[in-house]
Order: structure tokens, then sequence, then C-alpha cells
């Protein structure tokens, strides 16, 4: 996570550390964002001219985010350095809810955007590029910011976009090769990390840890389920256990007779059990 506490220069020092980061043995790539992979904000689009807006996840992302995360670009380009500043990057489902026939279609068009619905559409924004779906809450989430199985609609725009000029870079986010301890790379990315945020608390998890979070409920759901499932077999097999042994009292002198006469375990078993599996 970035430090609580930015300067006035935060955004430098974050791209500072950033290229530093990126020249660390084990280090594959570094990327600078607004929030983590699996967060957002809310914004709004609309297609210029239209009077429907549809909300979305919007991220401020640098030109290393889509091959960090490996997103899988559909049509356009990734972002550049020193890209325009209105250039965006939408994902298929974002550009299903604006309207555009076809992913191709949508690169190269114009949306306005705003904070919110109720805001001015103020920022007139480029589309550059569109890359695949990836979903960042459970799919057994019924939730209203997740109205499809695609999610509503991710929008990753340039850095330093006027939609979080007051909103500075919140993650940095780092891959690993795992070609060397990851204890020692860790060591390494907190001390790059003291060295240009000093008196700042270094936070760091695995993504996949942070993904794991978002499946807790239903764990939790699954685990009450499995117990009192269990629960119910085992008041059944004792129910069954009663029958069984009420019916022995009750047939007790029928199957001596019977086993005086020579009838086997598959006879005794056929008078305890004919009227039990009936009823």
């Amino acid at each position: 996570d970035a430090p609580v506490l930015k300067p006035d220069n935060y955004r430098q020092i974050a791209g500072t550390l950033k290229k530093e980061l990126s020249r660390l043995p084990d280090v594959v790539n570094a990327s600078v964002s607004s929030h983590h992979i699996h967060e957002g904000r809310n914004a709004a689009f609309k297609k210029i001219g239209s009077d429907n807006s549809q909300a979305a996840d919007a991220l401020e992302v640098d030109e290393n985010f889509m091959t960090l995360f490996d997103l899988k670009l559909v049509a356009g380009r990734n972002f550049l350095r020193d890209d325009d500043p209105t250039a965006i990057i939408i994902s298929r489902e974002a550009a299903r809810k604006l309207a555009f026939r076809s992913v191709d279609e949508a690169v190269g068009s114009k949306v306005l955007a705003a904070p919110n619905a109720g805001s001015a559409f103020a920022d007139v924004c480029t589309i550059v590029g569109v890359f695949e779906n990836y979903r960042k809450a459970s799919f057994l989430s019924g939730s209203n910011s997740q109205q499809t199985l695609e999610g509503r609609g991710t929008v990753l725009l340039n850095e330093g976009k006027a939609l979080f000029a007051n909103s500075p870079p919140g993650a940095i986010s780092v891959r690993l090769a795992g070609d060397q301890p990851v204890g020692e790379t860790i060591a390494a990315i907190e001390k790059l990390f003291t060295q240009h945020c000093p008196g700042s608390e270094f936070r760091w998890s695995f993504l996949s840890d942070k993904l794991a979070t978002v499946y807790n409920q239903e764990k939790t759901a699954r685990n009450q389920l499995i117990l009192f499932t269990g629960l119910a077999i085992f008041i059944a097999c004792l129910g069954l256990l009663g029958m069984i042994t009420d019916r022995v009292v009750e047939k007790n002198k029928e199957i001596g007779i019977r086993k005086v006469l020579g009838a086997g375990l598959r006879n005794i078993a056929k008078v305890l059990l004919g009227n039990t599996t009936r009823q």
C-alpha cells in the first residue's frame, strides 16, 4: 500500500520508487495506481450526445498496469509513457453498457466523464483501447454493484487524470519472478520504500490473499451447510438405529425360531428391515 501521509510531490516520489523497484533482481514489473486491481472508485461515463450515463469502477493507472496484471487487450492499444492525459481504456462490459456495437467501434470514440452521475460531465475522454473483462467480486455476489456476471464495467484512466486530481496514487503493485526467496525480495522492497517514504508504515500483501477474502462469506456458509447436513444425517441414523433395535426386541422369539430352523443372515435381515424400509 502507498503511504498514508503523502507530500505535495508524492506523484514524483512514487514514479521514482517505481523505477527503482523495477531494477531489483527478482522484480519483473512495477506499477503505480490509484487503487488495487480488485478495487476502484465510483465514476460515471456517457457517450457524447447521449442522456444516459453508466456507472463504472474507475482506476488511475500507469503504462505498466495492464502488462503487470496480464489484462488481455482485445482492441486498440495500451497507455504509453507521457500519453495523452485524456486517454482511457475500458473493459468489454463498459463498452457494451456505453452502447458501442463492437469493441472496434469504441476505440477512438470520445466519452464524457464525471465523479458520479449527479455531477457535471466536464471531462472529455478518448478511448484508446478495450480490454477483456475481469471480475472483482465473488461469482455468488448479487449486490447492486455487480449486476451482471461481468461486473458493472471497469475504466482505466491515464495517470494524472483530473477525476483523481485530489486523490494521489494509493497502491504500488510489484510482480515477482520467484527466482529468489520471497523474504529477501520483500526486505529489499521495504528498504527502498523506507528511503523514499521515511516515517511511513510499510504494508504489503499478496494479491491472491486479497482475492481470497472475497470468498470468506461463502466459505463460512459452506462450512455451516456441511456441519448441519452432517448433523441431520447423524440424527437420522440414530432414528434408524432405534427403529431396528425396537424391531429386534419385538421379533426376538421369531428370530430365535428361524435360526433354529436354519435361517441365514439374509433371512434374518429381511425380517428386521422389511417393515423398517417400508416405513
